[in-house]
Formats: C-alpha cells, structure tokens, sequence
C-alpha cells in the first residue's frame, strides 16, 4: 500500500505530489525500535555490570572484616585485621577492630596489664569485705552490704541504658 498527497498550484496550473510505502515506513520503524532495544540492553547491561562490581567492592571487604571479628571473638588475638589502610567507613571499622585486639592481647596495651592485675586482686580478695547490714530495710535483700565494694576497673554507668 502507498500513501500519497497531491496539491495543486493554480498559478502555473501544475499539480504536485509526493507519495509513500507504507512497507518501507514500517521497516524503518522497525528498525529504530530494534536499534533503541539493543541500545537498552547495552545500558542495562553495563549498569548490572558496574553495580555489580561496586556491591563485590563493599561485600569483600565486609566479609573479611566479619571473618576477623569470628576469629577474634574465638580467641585467635593474632589474627591480622584487614583493611585497616582503607581510607572509608570501612577502614574506620577495621580500625577499631584492631584498637580492641591490641586492648585483649596479653602483649597488648598496659591497659589491658592493669585490668587483668585488678582481677587476680578481686579474685584473690576474703569474701569478709562484705558485711551485712544491722539493719535491713524491706526493699533490700539481707545479705546486702552496708559498703559499696569497688573494683579498680569497674565501667562507668551507660547514660543511655534505661535506669
């Protein structure tokens, strides 16, 4: 099928007209549609493959990072920690992973030295530091000590624990 338009010009007394397939319409239809999927797949492609990548960048290192902290929460204290020369939020992490390896390694900070002598001292303390009460409110229990025994390295209180 043809489509086709014819107008006249009176001053010259011609008759103009132009025409065209239909079939060769469709075709070059066809082909832009062809041309603007495979344009699309292409994108959608290189976009999967870029999100793909940058999710294997975070995930890696996150995996790692998570493997460290197992084996340190199993008592393996030479366990090296990756990423701590990452720049990131994940560098920050390994950071501090491995501040609280230093702090539990027995070689580790002299913190941790005078924590673990503070507990040979309690441990090693007579059960008569606490004496009981003469006179015992309701509200406490009997065996309640009338001093507050302290240790040397007891936590302060969580300001943001309920009370």
């Amino acid at each position: 099928p043809k489509t086709s338009y014819v107008k006249g010009f009176a001053p010259w007394g011609w008759m103009i007209g132009t025409g065209v397939y239909i079939d060769d319409l469709q075709v070059m239809q066809r082909r832009l549609e062809l041309r603007l999927i495979g344009v699309g797949m292409l994108v959608t492609v290189m976009l999967g493959g870029t999100v793909w990548h940058i999710g294997r960048g975070i995930s890696r290192p996150i995996v790692a990072l998570t493997a460290a902290t197992n084996r340190l929460a199993d008592g393996e204290l030479d366990t090296p920690i990756p990423g701590t020369d990452r720049h990131d939020e994940l560098g920050m992490m390994s950071k501090a992973l491995a501040v609280l390896r230093d702090a539990r390694s027995p070689v580790g900070s002299s913190n941790s030295r005078r924590q673990s002598s503070a507990s040979r001292r309690i441990a090693a303390s007579p059960p008569s530091s606490i004496t009981p009460r003469s006179s015992a409110s309701p509200s406490s229990p009997s065996w309640a000590s009338s001093r507050t025994v302290r240790t040397p390295c007891a936590a302060p209180p969580n300001p943001c624990s309920p009370p």
